[in-house]
């Protein structure tokens, strides 16, 4: 009878060391993915904006309150990442991926956004004024209340985007797509719409065309 009690101690024994070896090698082999994702949830902000600095990718990341003034932050892939709030003013964000993020109440401020993905984004309350739009995706984003004083909308296509609360009072929209937009009771007193503006099924009842 004790014999076979030792036999068993020593088979659970075993047991737990091959257990032991397995959990081993699946952290080796995880490696570099497991230190970085240790890294990312116990990091501050800070930290987490100099692993996407270089990894170049934070997808769903939390960049709450970050501060990115002027740095390079170009290609990035930033989807559905929460920047509400955060500073990214003369920082060179072109190319990037920000498809479905959270950029509310954002200074954004002479950032470069030539070539980035903003479809689906909410940009509610952020300040884009004189920033660089070139080639800018801004199609079912949401941009209520956002300041765009200085910003070039010609031949933007602005399909489906929120622009409620929005001063586009003698704004350039020539050959911009306004398609499904609501702009009713705007106040576009000089607002440039008459020349190749698309305004399929855009509703501008009560808006005010004078001027």
């Amino acid at each position: 009878m004790a014999s076979f009690k030792l036999f068993n101690n020593f088979n659970t024994k075993k047991k737990i060391a091959l257990i032991a070896l397995v959990i081993l090698a699946l952290l080796l082999l995880l490696g570099n993915y497991n230190r970085e994702a240790i890294k990312y949830y116990l990091s501050g902000v800070d930290d987490r904006i100099a692993l996407l600095k270089s990894s170049g990718s934070c997808v769903s990341c939390d960049l709450n309150q970050g501060n990115f003034k002027g740095i390079d932050l170009k290609g990035v892939d930033l989807r559905y990442a929460n920047l509400s709030g955060t500073i990214l003013s003369n920082t060179n964000l072109s190319g990037a991926d920000l498809s479905g993020a959270n950029l509310s109440n954002t200074n954004l401020s002479g950032t470069i956004l030539s070539n980035t993905n903003l479809s689906g984004a909410d940009l509610s309350g952020a300040n884009l004024s004189n920033t660089n739009l070139s080639g800018t995706i801004l199609s079912n984003t949401n941009l209520s209340g956002a300041d765009l004083s200085g910003v070039d909308l010609r031949n933007k296509d602005l399909t489906g985007s929120n622009l409620t609360g929005v001063d586009l009072r003698h704004i350039d929209l020539t050959g911009a797509n306004l398609t499904g937009v609501n702009l009713s009771n705007q106040d576009l007193t000089g607002t440039k719409l008459s020349d190749g503006a698309n305004l399929n099924y855009t509703n501008l009842s009560g808006a005010d065309l004078s001027g």
